[in-house]
């Protein structure tokens, strides 16, 4: 714990959270035009995590935060018990992201324009949140496990 987040760590992500709720809200103003936008957003979607060789290192954030995901979902195969304010708070952080999300759809849907940016923001704060959360439970679990602790290089 304690690490902040550098300034262009996972910006390569930023354009997918962020693009697609006004992207498609537009679509209201700008009709079928929205999708030579949309497109290339989708492609970008599925090509980002095939795009990027393997990290130098895993001791930064961003790839301590996906290591935390790997962790909370593998934790039967792992036999790690998570604890359960992590359980607790990443099943907390899912559902209001995921609140949020719905109120981003309603606001595209409504074309109402501070519902979609409220809706935007409040998934993609959430989402940090749970990922700086998942950085913290990677560290937590490491220490008592050797093959997760043998992640970080």
């Amino acid at each position: 714990m304690g690490e902040t987040l550098k300034p262009l760590e996972c910006l390569d992500k930023s354009p997918t959270t962020f693009g697609f709720g006004p992207v498609a809200y537009s679509y209201h103003f700008y009709e079928y035009k929205v999708f030579y936008i949309l497109l290339p957003l989708m492609i970008w979607t599925y090509l980002n995590p095939r795009f990027f060789k393997k990290p130098k290192t895993t001791k930064s954030w961003a790839s301590k935060a996906v290591l935390g995901e790997r962790v909370l979902t593998q934790k039967d195969d792992l036999r790690v018990i998570i604890p359960k304010h992590h359980a607790f708070t990443s099943k907390l952080l899912t559902y209001i992201a995921s609140a949020f999300g719905l109120i981003m759809v309603y606001g595209i849907v409504s074309a109402s324009f501070w519902f979609c940016v409220i809706g935007t923001v409040g998934s993609y704060m959430a989402k940090m949140w749970f990922l700086d959360r998942m950085v913290w439970l990677f560290e937590d679990i490491r220490q008592e496990n050797s093959t997760v602790s043998s992640w970080l290089y």
